[in-house]
């Protein structure tokens, strides 16, 4: 038997972007290196900002960006995912 739909489920959005990336473990003074994950399309932006305590000091609007940090210490990271062509963004933040 099929079990019934879930009527609390929403369905995702096919064109709303999905943002998720993957980070390197990396050392002070040498390139961190990001995987991205996310939604991929001719119409998706993805804009970068490595470290949340300082924003938009240090970004990057690259698909797998690298990025060094010169002191030691625990950054968040930000990926916004956006379909350039609805507008619709995704979020996401890693520590």
């Amino acid at each position: 038997t099929i079990p019934s739909p879930d009527q609390s489920c929403v369905p995702l959005d096919p064109t709303a972007p999905l943002a998720n990336f993957t980070v390197s473990a990396g050392c002070v003074n040498a390139p961190v290196t990001f995987t991205n994950y996310s939604s991929q399309g001719t119409y998706m932006a993805y804009e970068w900002d490595f470290d949340l305590a300082n924003p938009g000091v240090s970004t990057s609007t690259a698909f797998e960006p690298s990025f060094t940090y010169t002191s030691t210490g625990t950054y968040t990271v930000r990926l916004i995912v956006t379909n350039t062509d609805n507008f619709k963004k995704d979020t996401v933040d890693i520590p």
